[in-house]
């Protein structure tokens, strides 16, 4: 009976694994997808983007990437009110030139 069960928690395990790498697998294709855009250059020019060469990323350069990304976020406030006021602030910076140009 023990080894019955253990055989099928062995089973659940490696399907765990697979979900799991899978899983890993689309978050580095995202991180992958975002940085060919060029906004993490833009907001952190410092930030060593792996090489892709024309292929997918291995997890580790992009575990490495995502987390000094997020160390290097952290402390920029991301909450609605300073959405708010981006969106306010460039709203009257773009009235500002509308009335320059005219």
């Amino acid at each position: 009976r023990r080894a019955g069960r253990a055989e099928g928690r062995i089973e659940r395990l490696a399907e765990d694994v697979t979900e799991a790498t899978a899983a890993r697998e689309e978050a580095v294709a995202a991180l992958q997808r975002f940085a060919a855009t060029g906004l993490l250059a833009v907001a952190l020019p410092d930030v060593d983007v792996p090489d892709d060469g024309g292929g997918a990323w291995a997890a580790t350069p992009a575990i490495a990437l995502a987390r000094a990304v997020e160390s290097r976020l952290s402390s920029i406030d991301d909450t609605d009110a300073a959405w708010e006021r981006v969106q306010k602030r460039l709203s009257e910076e773009f009235g500002r030139l509308q009335d320059a140009l005219s």
